[in-house]
């Protein structure tokens, strides 16, 4: 299986996942201090709590424990949460592309086709991703008046992204100790 990636060398692919890692980093430590005041007793995983809530009874709960300051926090991290995803994605990509090929280079053709499949699926991840925060920001804004629909659809995106993500995590670390032993 070919994936659009395949166009550069190892070590290109390697220099860009330094770089995709470092962004990463400095993105993910500016939405971490955004989401401190999301974290309530409502919303112990801050706005996690709001991604996978799926009625809107338990999303007007989440945001209603959150004051003036904590809401526009939410909304300031889904926005920069639109530059984080292709980040994220890509980096998850290029980890399950040298997987890909450490399997292949092994002869665990099965497990490289799985690599691959997953490698495309982290931008089919971002796709969900971009769903959920558009979901969740017209959710912030509709709120008090919060439609079922809308907190089903984010939830299954925030379930449908987390699922790929974590599939390709397994993936690469089992890729990583194969490799390791």
């Amino acid at each position: 299986m070919w994936h659009p990636l395949d166009i550069f060398t190892p070590s290109t692919l390697g220099w860009l996942l330094v770089f995709l890692g470092i962004a990463s980093v400095v993105i993910y430590m500016r939405l971490g201090s955004l989401g401190r005041r999301l974290r309530t007793s409502s919303a112990p995983l801050g706005i996690v709590s709001l991604e996978m809530s799926l009625s809107s009874n338990e999303s007007r709960r989440i945001i209603d424990s959150w004051d003036k300051h904590a809401r526009t926090d939410a909304r300031q991290h889904l926005c920069l949460d639109y530059w984080f995803i292709p980040i994220y994605t890509t980096a998850l990509a290029i980890v399950g592309l040298f997987s890909a090929r450490w399997f292949a280079d092994r002869g665990m053709e099965n497990l490289s086709w799985l690599a691959m499949l997953l490698a495309w699926g982290q931008w089919l991840a971002g796709m969900f991703d971009f769903a959920q925060n558009s979901t969740m920001l017209r959710i912030l804004q509709m709120h008090p008046d919060i439609p079922d629909r809308l907190t089903r659809l984010a939830g299954l995106c925030a379930r449908l992204k987390f699922l790929l993500i974590v599939a390709a995590a397994v993936c690469c670390f089992f890729g990583l100790v194969t490799r390791l032993t």
